[in-house]
């Protein structure tokens, strides 16, 4: 576990010594080359039984090594579909199929798309790396590869879809969704993107959900027994505790809360901030069916996007060279500061929100490091004994 620690708050003090003060031009290719190597190298190392799922994928790569590439689009494995990670992994078993040689390079695709994204995206670097830790994406591509390799495309088309070029994004949304269906929960996005983020919409999606959650096991039991028959009696039916969904829901309404701050900033946000909305809404589906947290982890690239900019909205007059930012008028003599005017500090706000926003992260990474959902804990390394009774095969879904 103190792996996970270090690799989780270390990224933020390096972040704080390298960007919060006076700019460095080779700050984001040291902080990036440190996060990368950091991450790449446990993941490279790490013991089979180190991820619930990871000797599934690792056992499917050693199977798809020995067939051809017709051969591996029809080969039995233990999930269905997803021919963009079978292509992979075919291409991948040309120049080897050992296992460290497997998780170094899935690891390393997988952080090449995380920090491209987080240098031209992220308003602030380190926070968005910070926020993807919090999120658990360091987790899931330790055990769900295939969803965490197309959430990690699918943060490629988060541009695309801003700015509404269709064709591009869809064709990274058909891209993500060849490694894991989920993917396209994106492509609503299209159309329910650009409806008004306001208090009437959160009332119409959330009287909807809160009418699903009312009858969600009928509906359920007939969707598994007809259509989802690999979801029947499973346990991703079952509900989670709310520290699974502490960031996803909390900050949906922080940064609702905030739309119109972000809006100001930039108008091309107003997809992101759907996305989270519908992000939080599923999470709270998920504290009855995790199924439905699940689904929604590819929406939760939002957040990477949305969190670090929300920080930078309480930026204006602070200036990192002098440290100096505008302050708020004095209240009259004998008359109380009220919190408005403590609130119309840039200073004060930029700190408050983005220690509100490191909270988040650390309560939601803190879930999943104590209550090892994953098996990620503890951490031995490729060459020692088993770290947990030998594990049962199941579907991955």
């Amino acid at each position: 576990m103190s792996l996970y620690i270090l690799v989780f708050f270390g990224s933020a003090l390096l972040g704080v010594l390298l960007f919060e003060g006076k700019p460095i031009r080779w700050a984001k290719p040291v902080y990036f080359t440190c996060v990368s190597l950091a991450i790449i190298i446990p993941s490279a190392l790490r013991h089979i039984e180190v991820g619930i799922d990871y000797h599934t994928y690792y056992d499917a790569f050693r199977l798809i090594g020995n067939e051809g590439l017709a051969g591996t689009m029809t080969a039995r494995l233990g999930f269905s579909g997803s021919y963009g990670f079978r292509a992979l992994c075919w291409l991948l078993s040309r120049f080897g199929t050992g296992q460290i040689y497997y998780a170094a390079a899935i690891s390393t695709l997988f952080m090449v798309l995380l920090c491209r994204a987080v240098w031209r995206q992220c308003a602030n670097p380190w926070v968005g790396m910070f926020v993807l830790l919090g999120l658990g994406f360091w987790g899931y591509s330790l055990c769900f590869t295939r969803q965490a390799l197309a959430a990690a495309i699918l943060l490629q088309a988060l541009p695309f879809l801003r700015r509404r070029r269709l064709v591009p994004f869809l064709a990274l949304v058909l891209l993500a969704a060849s490694f894991h269906f989920s993917a396209l929960l994106m492509v609503p996005l299209c159309l329910l993107g650009w409806l008004p983020c306001s208090w009437k919409s959160l009332a119409v999606y959330g009287g909807l959900t809160g009418l699903f959650l009312i009858f969600s096991w009928p509906i359920l039991n007939f969707a598994t027994q007809y259509v989802f028959s690999g979801y029947a009696d499973s346990r991703y039916l079952l509900g989670r505790s709310f520290s699974s969904a502490v960031l996803p829901i909390l900050g949906g309404a922080l940064v609702f809360l905030f739309r119109k701050k972000l809006l100001d900033r930039d108008p091309s946000l107003l997809p992101l901030l759907n996305m989270a909305v519908f992000a939080g809404l599923l999470y709270v589906i998920g504290l009855k069916h995790f199924l439905f947290q699940r689904s929604a982890f590819c929406l939760l690239i939002s957040f990477v996007v949305l969190l670090p900019q929300l920080v930078e909205c309480f930026d204006s007059g602070w200036d990192p060279a002098s440290g100096e930012a505008d302050r708020p008028e004095e209240a009259p003599a004998g008359e109380k500061r009220t919190w408005r005017s403590w609130t119309e500090s840039p200073l004060f706000n930029r700190w408050t929100v983005l220690a509100l926003v490191l909270a988040l992260c650390v309560a939601h990474g803190s879930y999943r490091l104590f209550a090892n959902p994953l098996h990620l804990t503890p951490y031995h390394t490729y060459n020692a004994a088993s770290v947990y009774p030998k594990p049962t095969s199941q579907k991955v879904s």
